[in-house]
């Protein structure tokens, strides 16, 4: 009797083990589907390659509603640049890490207004500017520093500049990248071993960077006429506001233009679905991870930002401009992710 009962009991528990290891088994196998299901929302952008955790924020949803722009690609723009013109062509004040990428440059105003080169650029001093004036109408003229715009220039160039902004951190990155897409013929996204190297040696003046280039550029004889705000550019809540604004800009300015409606589809494919995407998950336009900064680093730069927020009190009456400086404060405080330094030589 007695060992019918402890066979009975080890059957039992046989069985249970059995299971335990059914489920266990069933778990690892689904593990890759689970984690990719949870990358949609919140992804670890820097995997393997991250040996101290990142502080990451709940990631954004892609908006379900850019099923909307499915039509656009079919989309002929209702307009035609003029023959003769007389027209100046306009600065878009940069510097030389914040540069508007050249086909979302070219592909927000040459289908706005027509042409087929309007949106010129150039980032060396005054020589080349001469391409940003001649072979045909040009709209807008990318200039990476306000020594471009001297004195020399006034009555060639509108009176009035487009200034564009975005946060230093993602500037600084995104900057970098591009330059290496230009001059290196990368393609994608910088390795992150390359970032951090290039970030450790040359962020200290990202800031004092973008605050120079907005006091140098009001220091000139042209004036501001508005702010394309990278963010709100990328936002899909906001683009809008930048995108009429940007049409009544040019309009005021001589230039004819698509019709209103028309501007969703100009922005759509101007960004691109991918970097749209991108920006919506993580507020990056580039997808293979978001570069992140050490906290001393991250520190400094906000740091610097207070700094300059704090001495636009009493020497600005530019509202906007406050409100951006004090939005990257903030935005700056909560979405940047910690990372660790890059390896010394010597280790």
């Amino acid at each position: 009797m007695g060992s019918e009962s402890q066979n009975k009991a080890q059957l039992k528990n046989s069985s249970q083990k059995k299971a335990i290891c059914i489920c266990f088994a069933i778990v690892v196998a689904l593990a890759p589907f689970l984690s990719k299901q949870t990358s949609d929302t919140i992804v670890d952008f820097y995997g393997d390659t991250m040996q101290a955790k990142p502080k990451h924020v709940k990631l954004k949803l892609i908006p379900s509603d850019l099923s909307q722009f499915n039509q656009c690609e079919n989309t002929k723009f209702d307009v035609q640049a003029p023959a003769e013109y007389t027209t100046k062509p306009i600065f878009l004040a940069s510097s030389s890490s914040n540069i508007i990428r050249n086909d979302i440059h070219s592909g927000l105003i040459d289908k706005m207004t027509g042409t087929s080169a309007g949106a010129k650029m150039f980032i060396r001093s005054s020589p080349s500017l001469k391409h940003c004036i001649g072979n045909g109408q040009t709209v807008t003229c990318v200039a990476a520093g306000y020594d471009n715009a001297s004195d020399k220039k006034v009555g060639i160039f509108h009176d009035k500049y487009i200034m564009f902004t975005r946060n230093p951190f993602t500037a600084f990155a995104s900057g970098y990248n591009y330059k290496s897409e230009m001059f290196r013929s990368l393609e994608g996204q910088e390795s992150i071993e390359k970032w951090r190297s290039a970030r450790d040696a040359w962020y200290q003046g990202a800031v004092n960077e973008f605050k120079d280039n907005i006091q140098g550029w009001a220091k000139t004889k042209f004036k501001q006429g508005m702010n394309i705000v990278f963010e709100d550019l990328f936002d899909i809540d906001n683009y809008i506001i930048v995108m009429k604004k940007l049409r009544q800009f040019l309009i005021d300015a001589g230039f004819q233009v698509v019709p209103e409606e028309q501007l969703p589809c100009i922005w759509y494919l101007a960004l691109g679905k991918e970097r749209i995407e991108n920006y919506h998950r993580h507020g990056y336009e580039y997808g293979d991870y978001k570069p992140g900064y050490t906290e001393e680093q991250k520190k400094k730069l906000i740091d610097d930002l207070k700094e300059y927020e704090k001495s636009l009190e009493g020497e600005s009456d530019d509202s906007d401009l406050k409100a951006i400086v004090h939005r990257y404060v903030e935005d700056s405080e909560r979405n940047v992710d910690i990372d660790i330094a890059a390896p010394k030589k010597d280790d």
